[in-house]
């Protein structure tokens, strides 16, 4: 698909951990509901302002986003700084204590359904291999297999699944607007 229309997740560690945004799209190729259309991935220190805004906002000017789902935790600022330059519309808190327990099944039932293709990045996969899933009163929690080791990646592909999976349609989609976003930018001459 040259221009899909993408679901963002994000999640950031400033000091001492990696910060990640992930974004997928609906797809239909074999037995694929959902692609993973990019993934970045920072290591510490994290800078918001030199680092990720700007990717952000490189997506959200150049591709059509349906939404970005963050934790407002660490996020916040650019949070605001983004609903001011426009784009609050297509911003999502997502509640850690309630909302991650559905990203979490989200993302296991996609991968263990093989509905999920992923792009070959040993980066991503080195997050996933430290990835472990601990059992609460709320639900299943994707938690920290060492805590050395970085699952970020993860975190920000299950908000990004979480909203993708979530979506009632992006056609109806506030952010989505049919005059401003029939193609993006990588496709005009």
């Amino acid at each position: 698909m040259a221009d899909p229309v993408l679901y963002v997740g994000v999640d950031i560690g400033i000091k001492r951990d990696t910060s990640a945004v992930a974004a997928v799209y609906r797809c239909k190729r074999g037995p694929y509901e959902l692609a993973l259309w990019g993934i970045r991935i920072w290591s510490p220190p994290v800078s918001m302002v030199r680092q990720v805004e700007p990717c952000l906002l490189r997506l959200l000017e150049q591709c059509r986003v349906a939404e970005v789902r963050y934790d407002p935790m660490q996020f916040q600022t650019t949070a605001d700084r983004l609903s001011q330059a426009g784009y609050g519309n297509r911003l999502v808190e997502v509640n850690q204590l309630t909302e991650m327990t559905t990203a979490c099944s989200t993302l296991h039932s996609h991968i263990h359904e093989r509905k999920l293709l992923l792009v070959r990045d040993a980066e991503l996969r080195s997050h996933i291999a430290h990835a472990n899933v601990k059992m609460t009163e709320r639900g299943p929690r994707i938690i920290k297999a060492q805590q050395a080791r970085p699952i970020d990646g993860v975190v920000a592909l299950a908000m990004a699944l979480l909203g993708a999976t979530g979506d009632e349609g992006y056609l109806l989609h506030p952010g989505l607007e049919p005059d401003a976003h029939t193609r993006s930018v990588r496709v005009l001459p």
